[in-house]
């Protein structure tokens, strides 16, 4: 019988890109959670003429002296006063980089004086979605971005971070203390159904008083995806001078300006918590060690106003009286720094695949003009072009060309990448190549590069799905395939915005990948 090669054909390019970089840790994301204070309109409950409404010129100073990627914050009384913190304090003086994510009244009709919201640096990440979860108080939000990796439309392996952002029961009543227990049991069961890598941050106006409490244990000490206090400073906070430097609130020894709370700096309310994964790196994703700050305050003023002479904090005493003026709380900060995947060089020569049908097996091969700096490969196997599993890795052994045998070769398309790991334990990857079975030809998409519309040819006959994802992996797009259809289908994009796309073909025999781009 004669043998029956199938050739490989590249899947979403026909060129290979290169990108050469030495260094693949490829940004920073400085991240700040900030008690805004009944913003905008203040507040007068506690007494008359008090409130101080339109404080975004106020909040400029500070956010542009943090400049922060990711802005998370709570005490936000309307959807205006979000689209002022937009316009008036983040994308100001040429900045354009700004977004937000969408404005949404906390779920109790009672509770909707005060929302949380989130705030974004595009240029280094976007929001792939945003969800609610309700608990016996506020709605706590989560907020799921990619980051911008520059490699992303090339290698499809997209890394997204999780943030949430909080604003617990106050108070140091009993009940006030089961309020807060109750609604971090309710988070601590929606993380232990997330993924054991998922990097998480959560952010917010805890109100804790110790690190016994329910809550607190709750978070950081029970379950999975544990998460995780970057001082290291756990302990009975409030009114302790050993805890000086961490403390948030008050920012006021007097002022009762929107009905903010005085007495000094006594209180630690404001958290960042980092999951494990972000502690540890494990998941592209890395708390930058001794990041975590509080702005304004170093404890040097301990229980006294920001703007007190004792605190010798290095921030300009203007950035100290906005901070005043501004919220009874300091915002905190901590640093993240994102490792992007990096496409292997021109030491790759080639990296290809085949397929023989007759003894049912798949030939992986590539050739390297040079591995001095490698220390192993590992070849990559996925069904769907997304999802990856290693099923080799093969040591360095000098002689440039390699072959591998996958033995257990997928029957319907299956998509392979290489993976090389240098001596100093960075690591890059292949262009991503298919093998597809005799009876599946290869779908072929045009116009694209397109403007509205594109035209699948050679859908299989047991094609029953479409699906379009934007590059974060987010769904946009659903076309059910008619059973009695032709092998040509035709797709409107137009109500999609411009950029990168992925559209999958589902079938009897498999999913096949394309990369569109929308102009």
């Amino acid at each position: 019988m004669k043998k029956v090669l199938i050739v490989i054909s590249f899947l979403i390019f026909q060129t290979l890109i290169f990108l050469s970089q030495t260094n693949a840790q490829c940004m920073n994301l400085k991240v700040m959670h900030y008690n805004l204070l009944n913003f905008p309109n203040g507040s007068d409950i506690c007494g008359a003429n008090v409130a101080v409404p339109n404080r975004e010129d106020t909040l400029a100073k500070i956010v542009q002296y943090v400049q922060p990627d990711i802005l998370m914050v709570c005490e936000l009384q309307t959807s205006a006063g979000a689209d002022l913190i937009l316009s008036d304090a983040l994308n100001i003086g040429g900045i354009t980089t700004y977004k937000k994510a969408n404005f949404v009244l906390n779920t109790d009709p009672g509770l909707r004086d005060l929302q949380n919201m989130f705030y974004y640096n595009s240029a280094k990440v976007e929001l792939a979605s945003q969800k609610v979860i309700v608990t016996s108080l506020r709605d706590i939000n989560e907020y799921k971005v990619y980051v911008k990796d520059p490699t992303l439309g090339v290698l499809m392996d997209t890394t997204f971070i999780y943030f949430y952002e909080c604003h617990l029961k106050a108070g140091s009543a009993s009940g006030d203390v089961s309020s807060r227990t109750t609604d971090c049991t309710t988070m601590r069961n929606y993380y232990n159904t997330l993924p054991a890598t998922t990097n998480i941050v959560m952010g917010g106006d805890f109100n804790f008083y110790t690190n016994t409490e329910g809550g607190f244990q709750k978070l950081c000490h029970s379950g999975t995806n544990l998460l995780n206090d970057p001082t290291g400073q756990e302990g009975s906070w409030t009114s302790n001078i050993t805890y000086a430097s961490i403390l948030t609130q008050s920012t006021r020894s007097t002022i009762t300006t929107d009905c903010g709370a005085t007495g000094g700096l006594d209180d630690r309310f404001d958290f960042l918590l980092p999951s494990t994964p972000i502690m540890g790196g494990t998941n592209r994703v890395k708390y930058i060690a001794n990041s975590y700050d509080n702005i304004g305050h170093d404890g040097s003023g301990y229980n006294r106003s920001i703007t007190d002479p004792a605190n010798t904090s290095a921030e300009p005493f203007d950035i100290k009286r906005a901070l005043l003026y501004m919220s009874d709380h300091i915002p905190v900060v901590l640093n993240l720094e994102v490792t992007c995947l990096t496409i292997m060089d021109f030491n790759l020569l080639k990296f290809s695949a085949l397929r023989d049908k007759e003894k049912h097996i798949t030939q992986i091969y590539w050739i390297m003009s040079d591995e001095q700096t490698i220390a192993n490969y590992t070849v990559e196997k996925s069904f769907d072009g997304v999802n990856w599993s290693s099923i080799a890795k093969i040591q360095n052994s000098n002689r440039l060309e390699y072959k591998y045998i996958d033995a257990e070769p997928l029957e319907s398309i299956a998509y392979y990448r290489l993976m090389a790991e240098e001596l100093d334990k960075t690591t890059s990857y292949s262009k991503i190549v298919s093998v597809y079975p005799e009876e599946a030809p290869k779908v072929t998409i045009f116009p694209n590069p397109t403007k509205s519309s594109i035209t699948l040819q050679n859908v299989p006959t047991t094609a029953n799905l479409v699906q379009v994802f934007n590059d974060a992996g987010v769904l946009m797009r659903t076309i059910a395939v008619p059973e009695d259809h032709s092998d040509r289908l035709d797709i409107s994009l137009e109500a999609l915005p411009s950029g990168l796309f992925f559209v999958q073909i589902q079938s009897g025999t498999g999913v096949q990948t394309h990369k569109v781009t929308k102009y």
